[in-house]
This record gives C-alpha cells, structure tokens and sequence, in this order.
C-alpha cells in the first residue's frame, strides 16, 4: 500500500501568511491504506505574521484508512509579527484515520518576537483531531522570544475536538514557550463544547508552562469556560500540570 507524503517550506518575503503547507476549500489528502505524512515549515521574514507550519481549514482533510498512520509536522514562521504557529486546524479542518492507525500531530511555534506563537491550535465547531481505534497524539511546543507573550503548546477552543475512537489513548502534550512575556501556557482547553475525549481508552494531559526571568500567568494546563475533559467506558483521566519557572506570579501547575 502506497504512502502520503507533503511537505511545504514558506517563502522569505515580509508579507503576511507564508505557510508551509496550506490546505483548505474541502480538499483532501488521504491514503488507501498506507501512511500519510504532512510536514510544513512556515516562512517570512522581517515583521512578518501568520506564516503557519501547515494550515488545515475550512473543510479539509487528511486522513488514512485501514491501518495507516497520519502524521502531521509544523514549526512556524520567524518573522516577528504574531500568530506564527506549527499547526492550524480551523473552520471545520479534519485530521483523522478511519481504520486503525494512530494519529500524530506535532507542531512547533516560530521563534520571532511577536505575540502568540502556538504550537498546535485546534479551534472552532466540527475542527476536529480523531481515529477510529489508533492512539491520537498532539504535542505542541510553544515559540516566541524576547517579551513574546502567550506562547501555548497546544489549544483547543471554541467547540473543537480531540478524541481517540475504540481503544486508543487520547495524549496531548504541550510546553509554553520560553519566554520573558506572560501566559506562555503548556495546554490551554477553551469555551463551552471544546471536548478531550476516548472512546474506551486513556484520556493523558501533560502541560509544562514557560516563561523566563519575571515572567508570569504560566501555567502548565488552563481550563476556561467549562471545556470537558472526559474518556469513554473503563478509560482513565490524567492531568499533570507544572507551572513555569518564572519569578512572576500565579505559576500554576493546573487551572
């Protein structure tokens, strides 16, 4: 069975939006039965912004069947304006297997000074990270320098979901960026519907908060608006939060 493979490097210009790897407009990118591997590195340069590792939107896919893995690779832009993230999933943008293969998704955020610099965002209804029996796994590292503030791991917001079907363990695996600015948060769940879910299997939270020097508001796992975490039949629920090890206050381990 035949394998996937995409990847993308952005260009170097001082615009805006120079993604690695950018799909959208319903299109989709699957396999029958072989791995599926996306890999982006976002571009710009100078006050640049939103230059996304791989971008996943407005109902697209990536996906496998039968026993393929997906495996999902983005580290953001470097240019020093904001939002340069390793991975986008938006506006109903889908990554998932259908079959038994395990879903990986790691993102890394760009290193310049702007703000918001996540590793992976998950965000909005029917945007979605899911197998149908394989484990899903979404490690993301937040990025920024300087006074870069609000550098998460991984997020997920405004109604998106994170769940492993069958007996697949659900991980997500996130660490704030390491930074002198504030809310450099390791995992950061959002709004009413967000869902962290199983089917049967464990449900695992490990979230490192960042920060430097005084540094503050760097938590290791944030919970706002009532998200639910949750796992299926005999599945276990872990969250293991570890606050930022910067001077400034409220550190927090879990929120």
């Amino acid at each position: 069975l035949g394998n996937v493979v995409l990847s993308g490097v952005g260009g170097n210009g001082t615009g805006n939006g120079n993604e690695g790897v950018s799909i959208n407009n319903n299109t989709i990118v699957t396999s029958a039965g072989g791995e599926v591997t996306v890999t982006g590195q976002g571009g710009g340069a100078g006050a640049s912004a939103s230059n996304n590792g791989v971008f996943l939107g407005s109902g697209g896919v990536i996906s496998s069947t039968s026993s393929g893995n997906v495996n999902v690779n983005g580290t953001g832009g470097n240019g020093s304006g904001d939002n340069n993230y390793g991975v986008q999933v938006q506006t109903a943008g889908i990554i998932t297997s259908i079959g038994t293969g395990n879903v990986n998704v790691n993102g890394t955020g760009g290193d310049g000074s702007g703000d918001k610099n996540y590793g992976v965002k998950l965000y909005g209804v029917n945007s979605q990270i899911t197998s149908s029996g394989g484990d899903v796994t979404v490690t993301g590292q937040g990025g920024g320098s300087d006074d870069s503030w609000q550098n998460i791991g991984v997020i997920v917001s405004a109604a998106a979901r994170v769940a492993a079907g069958g007996t697949g363990t659900t991980r997500l695996n996130g660490t704030g960026g390491l930074t002198a600015g504030r809310s450099n948060q390791g995992i950061a769940l959002w709004s009413d519907n967000t869902i962290v879910t199983s089917g049967g299997g464990d449900v695992i939270l490990n979230g490192q908060g960042g920060g430097t020097g005084e540094s503050g508001d760097n938590v290791g796992i944030a919970m706002h608006v009532s998200p639910v975490v949750t796992a299926g039949l005999l599945g276990n629920v872990v969250l293991a939060g570890i606050g930022g090890d910067g001077t400034g206050n409220y550190n927090t381990g879990l929120y």
